[in-house]
């Protein structure tokens, strides 16, 4: 019987063994680690998407860039344009006026109103300032 008794116990711990206290500890740390692994791929996995987002905006930002400095170049040659016509024209009002003779000596004007016992000076018209403001208004008594 002692036989038997050893052969069923050793088939018992081959079909069912038992584990013994270190193999459930470290099945508890092989969970552990693998929830630990998968919570890591998660951040990396998002980490991973921030990145790509971010790589994304970068080349939005760089296109963006060099359309802003093209146009800047455009505009930099459109300014340059306008101040060549522009000291062109200017050049040219010069000549024109260097060109232009010199206008004529006005006809020296009467030095005295024209209305009797005025000594005020001649504005316009004949008049000193006082009597031609009453002409235009009408109220310039008559001689």
């Amino acid at each position: 019987m002692p036989v038997r008794r050893t052969l069923t116990d050793l088939v018992a711990r081959v079909v069912a063994p038992e584990p013994p206290e270190r193999d459930v500890d470290l099945v508890a740390r092989v969970e552990a680690l693998e929830a630990a692994k998968a919570k890591l791929e998660k951040r990396v996995s998002m980490a991973m998407g921030a990145l790509q987002a971010a790589t994304a905006q970068l080349m939005a930002a760089k296109q963006d860039a060099a359309s802003a400095t093209n146009e800047a170049k455009q505009a930099m040659q459109r300014a340059t344009s306008a101040l060549a016509a522009a000291e062109a024209a200017a050049d040219g009002v010069s000549a024109l006026e260097d060109a232009r003779p010199a206008p004529a000596a006005r006809p020296a004007a009467a030095t005295g109103c024209t209305v009797a016992d005025c000594d005020g000076t001649h504005r316009a018209r004949g008049y000193c300032a006082r009597h031609y403001q009453q002409w235009k208004r009408g109220t310039l008594p008559k001689a």
